[in-house]
């Protein structure tokens, strides 16, 4: 009877945790966090190509090592059933994880693309930091079409009078042209200027003979070199191109043919 007893004593105590438990939950709640982020950094802050271009990978790596590896792994660490304080403890590592990650995250959103901006031939991506580090006021985008980052262009007044003083006012303040703010108006890629701006097909090809880039684009993308019009893009991390279609004027998508500096 006793050893009945002391059986069903035994089956009905709670099992312990063990450390590598505790870590499987906190990666798990770790993960999902991850998900929701991962959703946020691919689809809003760094969409399409900004994602290669600006920055996107470098964002997911501080995600990554705070979230689903810096957590967890201080769990797996400091975890021991039954030790005093390991409440307190386990509280103080999501304390850590928490403000380590709203860190990052808030690096990673700062940081992000918030306008491709187009002018003499060339598009430019710029972040919050592309205008203070000018010195140039943050521009108010929300009136311009489509989400972020917003497709824009300089529009260079058309009188050659205008247009000069514009470009001495530009230089005069030490500034690009994709800094003119205040002429600023949604990107049209139908506009005769644009089309006859592409980067000479030649030169591109020299450029590409070392990468092998263009065999790529056009076995993603389908057709012939003929059938793309190419743009320089210059970004925070690197200098590549833009290829639109001659069919419709619309963006084919990223060549990583490096660009001319």
């Amino acid at each position: 009877m006793d050893s009945i007893t002391a059986d069903t004593e035994t089956q009905l105590k709670p099992r312990k945790m063990s450390r590598w438990q505790a870590f499987g939950i906190h990666l798990a709640i770790s993960s999902l966090i991850f998900l929701v982020l991962a959703y946020l950094v691919l689809n809003h802050w760094y969409p399409d190509f900004f994602f290669d271009t600006d920055g996107g990978w470098e964002g997911m790596r501080i995600i990554v090592a705070v979230d689903l590896i810096l957590g967890p792994c201080l769990t797996l660490i400091v975890f021991k059933a039954g030790k005093p304080g390991m409440r307190n403890d386990l509280i103080m590592i999501g304390v850590f994880q928490a403000v380590c990650l709203a860190a990052g995250v808030y690096v990673v959103h700062n940081e992000r693309p918030i306008a491709l901006v187009y002018v003499d031939g060339q598009f430019n991506s710029m972040t919050t930091s592309s205008y203070s580090d000018a010195n140039v006021a943050l521009p108010d985008l929300s009136s311009f079409s489509g989400s972020s980052p917003k497709r824009l262009q300089v529009l260079i007044p058309e009188q050659a009078g205008e247009e000069v003083d514009l470009r001495r006012k530009m230089m005069e303040q030490e500034h690009f042209m994709n800094l003119a703010t205040e002429h600023y108006q949604d990107f049209d890629p139908n506009q005769p200027s644009f089309i006859e701006a592409a980067f000479d097909q030649d030169n591109l090809l020299d450029r590409d003979q070392e990468a092998n880039e263009i065999p790529r684009f056009l076995e993603e993308h389908g057709g012939t070199l003929d059938d793309y019009r190419f743009y320089p893009l210059n970004t925070r991390y690197t200098y590549l191109f833009l290829g639109f279609r001659k069919d419709n004027n619309k963006l084919a998508g990223l060549l990583k043919t490096p660009g001319p500096l």
